[in-house]
């Protein structure tokens, strides 16, 4: 797949929403902000090659999220001795069990942002819109 050029060109600096026409350098306010930490390079890559580096960069950061958003269950600890009672550090919280349970309700987590109403609160995955967060109010309410 051919990706269509751009008149604008993608912003080196992730966060920053300003336009820029060179992808080798960042936007006017952003470089007054960083004058003391940014500098030319002693090898000028091209447009080309400076869009392909960051694309390469931000394709190994989607991947490293897409990885982290697989929750995976944790295995059950093995019994080593039959019949010994393993010791409190070798027992698995109860709550840790049913949050591995495949029939378990989703886990909420706090401090996560709700996609309807774009506050921070105590959250579950969004079952219909993977990748998002959804809290109780708003859960009820859609």
């Amino acid at each position: 797949m051919t990706a269509t050029p751009s008149l604008v060109a993608e912003y080196p600096l992730p966060g920053c929403i300003n336009l820029v026409d060179d992808p080798r350098w960042p936007c006017g306010d952003c470089e007054a902000a960083l004058a003391g930490y940014i500098r030319s390079s002693a090898q000028q890559a091209t447009g080309e090659e400076a869009t392909a580096m960051l694309a390469e960069r931000d394709e190994a950061v989607a991947a490293i999220y897409a990885e982290r958003r697989i929750m995976t269950p944790l295995p059950e600890p093995a019994e080593t001795t039959p019949g010994a009672e393993p010791g409190p550090q070798a027992r698995r919280p109860t709550a840790t069990r049913a949050a591995a349970a495949p029939d378990a309700s989703p886990e909420r987590k706090r401090n996560q942002l709700c996609w309807v109403c774009e506050e921070r609160h105590t959250c579950r995955p969004d079952p219909n819109h993977p990748g998002r967060w959804i809290c109780k109010t708003c859960e009820a309410i859609t």
